[in-house]
Order: structure tokens, then sequence, then C-alpha cells
């Protein structure tokens, strides 16, 4: 992690300080479950039929098993055994697996840390306009973690998390979005941040006129 990196990840952490602790391998985009009609049940035997579907090949129920394991949830706590489930499930090419795979480089959970291949997933993920990954991506490229430092292309992807989750308030409270954005926008000058601002409303008209696309 380079010095700017790490003294901006000091600030995120004492910005967060205030949230309820999270689960373990949980941060300000952590990981998340596939998305589904209910709560995913809890006990015994629906962590049984979860490891069912993950043993048949199924990648959402490979990433619920992986967050599962990421966070002790009715399963020991194995970071190992999430990273090798989320290596699985994303050949699928779904935007959140990308992302919780992104998040175990990024905090080096079952993994050697590793911000560029971190970086690499957060990207595919946040093509597909996928917020928590905008918002890890650009933290990270702010910071200088996994490449050169770009304030200007780091707010970009912070906004755009900022923009699609404006109208989602559990969203936006669960990845503290404006929280960061507000903090980071400080410590850019008025020139960057312009700038910042016209490369995300360009990103995301061009997202959404090509019905989800990522522009080229």
């Amino acid at each position: 992690m380079t010095r700017a990196g790490a003294a901006l990840a000091t600030g995120l952490l004492a910005l967060l300080a205030g949230c309820t602790a999270p689960p373990p391998g949980h941060g300000a985009a952590g990981p998340t479950p596939a998305p589904t009609s209910a709560p995913p049940a809890s006990g015994p035997a629906a962590v049984a039929a979860l490891m069912e579907q993950a043993a048949s090949g199924d990648p959402h129920a490979e990433n619920d098993l992986a967050t599962r394991y990421q966070t002790g949830d009715g399963v020991p706590l194995d970071y190992d055994r999430a990273f090798a489930l989320y290596q699985e499930a994303v050949t699928s090419g779904e935007a959140l697996i990308e992302s919780n795979l992104g998040f175990m480089y990024d905090r080096g959970y079952g993994t050697p840390q590793n911000h560029a291949l971190a970086n690499h997933w957060f990207r595919l993920a946040a093509d597909q306009g996928y917020p928590p990954a905008m918002l890890n991506l650009g933290v990270n490229l702010f910071g200088g973690d996994g490449e050169p430092a770009d304030r200007v292309e780091g707010m970009k992807w912070i906004d755009l998390a900022r923009r699609l989750t404006v109208g989602d308030p559990r969203l936006r409270e669960k990845w503290r979005v404006r929280e960061i954005y507000e903090h980071l926008r400080l410590k850019m000058t008025a020139a960057e941040f312009a700038e910042a601002q016209r490369r995300s409303a360009d990103w995301d008209r061009q997202f959404r006129a090509g019905a989800g696309q990522p522009p080229s």
C-alpha cells in the first residue's frame, strides 16, 4: 500500500468508526449474497442444502456459501474456503461475485493481498453498474492502491456509486457511499472535482443509453 493509500485507509476507518462493528470480512463494501426473494435461511439443514447446491456448480449457491464462510454465518470462519468458492463462482461473470472476489484480494482474505487483482475484479463488476465495486475501485484509485493514484478517476467511480444508490437507502447506508463521497471530495481541487463529475455524468448517460453496457 502506498503512503497516500495508507493515509486514506486510516481516514476512512476513522470515518466508519461510528458504525456498528461489521461481521468479519466486511468493509465499506463487503461481501454480498446473491439476490433472492427471501432472506437466506439459517440452521444446519439450510447450510447443508446450500452446500449441496454449491457442489452441483450453482454459482449463486457457491457465492452464498462463500459469503457464509467469509463471515462465519452458520459455518466456521474460513477465508481459504470462501476464496476458493468465489473463484469457482466467478466464472459466471456476475458482477456481485466479481466484486466479492475483488474484496478478498483487496483485504488479503484467503489469498495474498493484491490490490492490482482486486482492481481487476472491481473494474469488471463496476463496468456492469455494480455500486459496491464502483465504490471500492474508486477508493483504491483515489489512494493509489494497485495502480498509480488518480483522484479524478477515483472520484468518478465513487460518484457513480453515489448516483446509483440515491434511490436505495439500504444500499446507501450499508456501504456508507455518501459519507465516503463527502469525505474524499474535500481532498480535491475544484477543477479535479468538476472533471470527476463530468466523467461520472458521461459514463452514467452512456451506460443507461446502452441498456447496461459499459461505455467504450
